[in-house]
């Protein structure tokens, strides 16, 4: 669990972490450890290169353009991964990816790993990864040698790449500022479908699919509710989950309403349930984040805070309203780039709870107007 830097200890905890890891940086450098490549940069001749995105989840899924669109432009050219455990799965059967290389972030576990991608001899190691982060340039530079090295957003570490893309962190969606890694390649954004597609087998789709086909049987059509966010900051409380829910049964009389929760938070589902009917169901328990991701093509709609599972709906163009916080910077790098999602922002600057009700069931209104619409359109 990474620290808490919204505490005065988690902050000073953070200081010291980023320092040390700073100095041991700064002896890395020293003893010789980052070298620059000799090699011509020419992506046409490029057989193999070696992406780095051992983070989050969600920011796998919105690198997942990058690697489906290098693979359109550049049919013949090997693509490899590091990933890490909070992403791995979402990449595992991915037709795009050929070698998938786990990061344990354990030096003993990895380095037999890291001793097998420096013997790929990659024509370039690409760090996906925002930001000044130490750990990524030292194990970037560890496997790429004197090959070439590329980085995005890497700010006062750009000088330890052989080519950087560099842009205001928060003038363009996340998707498109990391997708702008690209360029580097010879590739223009504008000729490129940037939409994140995940790649799942049969058996992931199978529950979702008869859990949806079920409840479609009886009512038509299924609403998702999400009700746990990954941090306290998206977190919108259950008493207003009961109001927006009773809106709902009442403004949908013969849809259904999915609840999705996190393992830990079932607790959440069984307070729902104790107060309405049948038409609100808990999604089965003990599904992984395949089967979670397999269920968003079934679904009809979704309501969320904005977590990964906005993500995974957006791979599958569910239509959805999302929470987001008041912040400014935050929505303009992670507000939504699919147009089948609608954003409903907090007053308050970090916290999503002051969304009233009203307001999502207002967006949410919309969303089922324009999908109608739509339809009515496709089908003149």
């Amino acid at each position: 669990m990474g620290l808490d830097t919204k505490t005065w200890h988690g902050r000073l905890l953070k200081s010291i972490e980023i320092g040390f890891k700073r100095i041991v940086l700064k002896i890395f450098v020293f003893f010789g450890g980052i070298k620059k490549s000799r090699k011509k940069f020419d992506p046409a001749q490029f057989k193999k290169v070696l992406f780095i995105r051992h983070d989050k989840l969600g920011d796998m899924v919105i690198s997942l353009p990058i690697f489906h669109n290098l693979k359109k432009f550049y049919p013949d050219i090997q693509i490899d991964l590091v990933c890490g455990k909070d992403n791995y799965e979402i990449v595992r059967t991915d037709p795009h990816i050929t070698n998938i290389y786990y990061y344990h972030k354990k030096p003993l576990r990895d380095w037999k790993n890291i001793q097998a991608m420096k013997n790929e001899n990659y024509d370039c190691v690409v760090d996906l990864i925002f930001g000044s982060s130490v750990t990524a340039v030292i194990l970037v530079s560890i496997i790429a040698g004197r090959r070439l090295k590329l980085g995005v957003g890497k700010l006062d570490y750009a000088k330890y790449f052989d080519r950087t893309v560099e842009f205001e962190r928060y003038k363009y969606p996340i998707i498109e500022a990391t997708g702008r890694v690209l360029n580097l390649f010879g590739i223009d954004l504008k000729d490129c479908d940037m939409r994140p597609r995940i790649y799942l087998e049969e058996q992931d789709f199978k529950a979702g699919r008869d859990f949806v086909t079920e409840l479609k049987k009886k009512h038509g059509t299924v609403v998702c509710i999400n009700l746990s966010a990954g941090r306290p900051g998206r977190t919108w409380p259950l008493e207003k989950y009961f109001k927006l829910i009773e809106m709902l049964l009442a403004e949908y009389p013969e849809w259904a309403f999915a609840l999705n929760y996190a393992p830990s938070e079932f607790w959440k589902a069984e307070k729902v349930l104790e107060r309405y009917n049948d038409r609100v169901v808990p999604i089965p328990k003990g599904l992984n984040i395949r089967q979670i991701a397999g269920m968003m093509k079934y679904y009809d709609f979704l309501i969320t805070p904005d977590t990964s599972l906005t993500h995974l709906a957006s791979a599958f163009d569910l239509p959805s309203v999302v929470m987001f916080s008041g912040d400014d910077r935050n929505f303009r790098e992670w507000g939504p780039y699919n147009p089948k999602i609608r954003a409903v922002r907090s007053p308050n600057l970090h916290r999503v709870e002051q969304i009233a009700p009203e307001a999502i069931l207002d967006a949410f209104k919309k969303v089922v107007a324009g999908e109608k619409a739509a339809s009515h359109e496709k089908a003149r």
